[in-house]
């Protein structure tokens, strides 16, 4: 198995990778004219890069996950780079918050298992007018 690479990423890098999400999604809900509001990093496996993760710090100890996005390419490379991925944010000594799809059922099944919680708060993002559920981690 190749090992997955962690590097930096633009966040004119980051838009193939959002926009990709937003088609497999049906959704708009990731506005791309925001992505610099965030520190990008991604995973490279085999020489190209997979997966990307967006962080906005919000406090000196509480960051916004902005959203963590594979190439859509349904590979068993993009699968493993959101692993590593998910693996980097599991790792993380903040106190974390994100928005999930209530549409998105295996991405809250997943969260939950990695410590996170529905915050019963609820928030718009992206292009549209669709409702997101804020969920939370506190710092580990």
């Amino acid at each position: 198995m190749t090992k997955p690479v962690i590097v930096h990423v633009t966040a004119k890098e980051a838009i193939p990778f959002i926009r990709a999400f937003n088609a497999l999604m049906s959704t708009n809900a990731v506005n791309e004219t925001q992505a610099d509001r965030a520190v990008w990093c991604g995973i490279t496996l085999k020489g190209h890069l997979r997966a990307v993760l967006g962080l906005q710090a919000l406090d000196h100890d509480e960051v916004w996950v902005w959203g963590m996005f594979g190439d859509g390419s349904g590979t068993v490379e993009e699968a493993q780079a959101g692993v590593a991925l998910s693996r980097i944010v599991a790792s993380l000594q903040y106190h974390l918050s994100g928005a999930i799809l209530p549409k998105n059922v295996a991405q809250q099944c997943r969260a939950l298992r990695a410590g996170w919680h529905d915050t019963g708060r609820r928030c718009y993002t992206g292009w549209d007018e669709e409702l997101h559920q804020i969920w939370e981690r506190d710092k580990p």
